[in-house]
């Protein structure tokens, strides 16, 4: 169990040691751990595991500038074919975006 988690600004050398979860689903303790971004209650049938995490990706804004972001977490909607993914930004706090609003840049693990 850890305290309330600080979304404060990210290193820029530093984006791939942040904590992040995948192959599972995220707990309200991932969140409280600054290891996710969301959690959903009930039943989960599948994981999302095309890729290594953490990822340096660039976030597509309706105003059709971007937002370089780390993604921390993916998953997949319950019920839907849609996967969600929750990211850091550089400068402090998160989000949550659809796959299709994510640009890849760079796996995190190597």
């Amino acid at each position: 169990m850890c305290d309330a988690y600080d979304w404060a600004a990210v290193d820029p050398s530093s984006w791939n040691e942040f904590p992040f979860i995948e192959q599972r689903f995220a707990t309200e303790e991932d969140v409280r751990c600054g290891r996710a971004v969301f959690y959903v209650e009930g039943k989960k049938d599948r994981i999302f595991s095309e890729f290594k995490l953490p990822l340096l990706a660039r976030l597509k804004n309706e105003d059709g500038t971007t937002d370089k972001i780390i993604v921390i977490q993916i998953e997949f909607a319950p019920g839907a074919e849609t996967v969600v993914v929750g990211y850091r930004y550089f400068s402090g706090g998160n989000g949550i975006a659809t796959l299709p609003e994510i640009e890849v840049i760079e796996e995190g693990k190597f």
